[in-house]
């Protein structure tokens, strides 16, 4: 294990108060990060999250891993009320994940960049 993140809800936003400045912030608003208004009218949101807004090894890692398997485990909570803030506190929101995508660049080297591995 590389990195693990118990409470990401709570760890991303303090993550983002702290290491975000306002122009970062507004760059980040597809990604779901609106820290001056979080209201969402419609009912939708697509987001884009990119996990250096997650967990630190993301963030500072550069380099390539080579012949490791990745894996990303995400665990749901039972309810929905620790992902979403309401005014209303006896509405009970539901989040439904239509599709959820884990993108990767992939490297290819030349073959004499293959042999000297």
């Amino acid at each position: 294990v590389i990195d693990s993140v118990r409470n990401v809800g709570l760890t991303s936003t303090l993550k983002g108060y702290l290491s975000y400045n306002e122009s970062e912030s507004v760059k980040l608003q597809n990604a779901g990060w609106f820290p001056k208004d979080g209201v969402i009218s419609d009912n939708k949101f697509n987001v884009c999250i990119p996990l250096k807004m997650l967990m630190g090894f993301f963030e500072d890692y550069r380099r390539i891993i080579l012949n490791m398997k990745q894996e990303l485990v995400l665990i749901r909570s039972s309810n929905d009320l620790d992902a979403v803030t309401a005014v209303d506190d006896t509405e009970k929101p539901k989040i439904n994940i239509d599709k959820l995508y884990w993108k990767v660049p992939h490297v290819s080297v030349g073959i004499p960049q293959q042999l000297a591995l």
